[in-house]
């Protein structure tokens, strides 16, 4: 942007597309800026004040301030089916520890000690985790945080080492409880592998939050049911989706999609800032497997879907009543 702004030849400038008497020309693909060549935000043209965290967060009987994310690395180890960053990214790469504590002194003196470090996955490497909870030792920094990873790079000692860090949160990229849609994601993982992660987390004394998609293109009733099953195993804290699976341009759900005649490149010409996939089930069935999977109950059946997201309903809204009238508090807010 700065070449183009600053008048260059558009034919010298690697990495764009531009029109040329009616012809449309790219020129050649421009080398990835390495992170640590990215300088620090500038944090000091904004309210950083304003970025507050979207729930009441009580940590040793502190209720946390703003949140800010930061970021230590660009992409991913994965390449998913329904995930862009890779192909955007085209290769993972994270800045050094020191680097990246650099910028979270630069805002705690500010006042700033709640962050969400929001990387696609920030663990790689236990060192890269060892270095950043040292650095921050060395430093005096005692901050509060959460984190964003795939669910094969948490061990027992990275999670026990986050937790020392500060971190009170992991957001997994579970996706699903079955095996069979696993693999057809690509994810390259196992589900004993996210009920292991899981488990480091909550043993660590952080809480689980879970990533998944529910509908995928290979979803049906019996993997959902799987999904349904693993979540009553790990009982996350959070379980967060998108009410099915949202198509992006680039992966190869998307590239399926367009086969399917489900969406054509035409789509983002419109108002819509995405599509859910919905050739597998209905909107209004994923809203009803939605309710099921928040409230962990298995479907019996596609048919008898909408039947038991009445009844469930039904039964919980008597139960809150009678819980109301017996003068019981709901559940709390988190408290660390």
């Amino acid at each position: 942007m700065v070449e183009i702004l600053s008048g260059k030849d558009l034919k010298d400038i690697p990495g764009i597309w531009y029109r040329k008497g009616g012809k449309l020309l790219k020129t050649p693909q421009r080398a990835p800026l390495e992170p640590s060549a990215i300088p620090i935000p500038a944090w000091d043209l904004i309210d950083i004040t304003a970025y507050r965290s979207y729930e009441e967060i009580v940590i040793d009987k502190r209720t946390l301030g703003p949140m800010l994310a930061v970021y230590s690395s660009r992409g991913c180890t994965g390449s998913c089916s329904f995930c862009s960053t890779w192909w955007v990214w085209k290769h993972w790469r994270q800045i050094s520890a020191a680097r990246f504590v650099d910028e979270i002194e630069y805002l705690y003196e500010k006042g700033i000690d709640h962050f969400f470090i929001a990387d696609d996955s920030m663990i790689n490497t236990c060192q890269f985790v060892e270095a950043f909870s040292a650095e921050l030792q060395r430093r005096n920094i005692q901050i509060y945080f959460k984190i964003a990873c795939r669910a094969d790079k948490i061990t027992p000692t990275i999670a026990h080492t986050l937790k020392q860090a500060g971190c009170y949160e992991v957001h997994i990229g579970f996706e699903s409880g079955s095996q069979r849609i696993l693999d057809a994601m690509g994810k390259k993982i196992t589900v004993d592998q996210n009920v292991r992660a899981a488990d480091a987390v909550r043993q660590a004394g952080m809480r689980v939050y879970a990533l998944m998609i529910i509908g995928h293109i290979h979803d049906d009733i019996n993997s959902i049911n799987e999904t349904i099953n693993f979540l009553k195993m790990i009982k996350p804290e959070v379980v967060a989706s998108m009410n099915g699976l949202m198509l992006l341009p680039g992966t190869r759900d998307y590239q399926h999609a367009k086969r399917e005649g489900f969406i054509s490149d035409d789509f983002w010409l419109g108002k819509e800032p995405y599509k859910i996939y919905t050739v597998a089930f209905s909107e209004q069935e994923l809203s009803d497997v939605r309710y099921m999977i928040d409230n962990q109950k298995k479907i019996l059946s596609r048919r008898l879907l909408p039947i038991q997201v009445q009844v469930g309903k039904k039964l919980r809204f008597l139960k809150e009543r009678m819980t109301g009238l017996l003068g019981r508090k709901p559940a709390g807010l988190y408290r660390g």
